[in-house]
């Protein structure tokens, strides 16, 4: 290669790491809308929200496992509650009288 080639393969690298930055900055100002973090403003602006702060990834990935959590629990606890129903029904099929 000549020096030439690579002083724009260099540029064309550059860029694309550039846009890459952009695109994960974009990503996760993204997951911090809707985590609803947002920087305090320190002007009283009522009925405004700050900007998106821009939570690490380390950040990102607990909310997400707590939420997993959550999800797991809320899961747990419906199948616990349709055995119980359940449960509940056969006591009343072996409690019945017989014809």
């Amino acid at each position: 290669m000549t020096k030439e080639e690579l002083l724009k393969q260099n540029a064309l690298l550059a860029k694309e790491i550039e846009e890459y930055g952009e695109a994960n900055k974009r990503r996760r100002r993204e997951f911090a809308k809707s985590f609803g973090w947002f920087e305090k403003s320190r002007v009283y602006n009522f009925g405004e929200e700050g900007e998106a702060r821009l939570p690490s990834w380390e950040e990102i990935f607990v909310e997400i496992g707590k939420l997993l959590a959550v999800d797991k629990s809320s899961q747990r606890d419906e199948i616990m509650n349709d055995i119980g129903n359940k449960l509940m029904e056969l006591e009343n099929k072996i409690s019945a009288p017989k014809p």
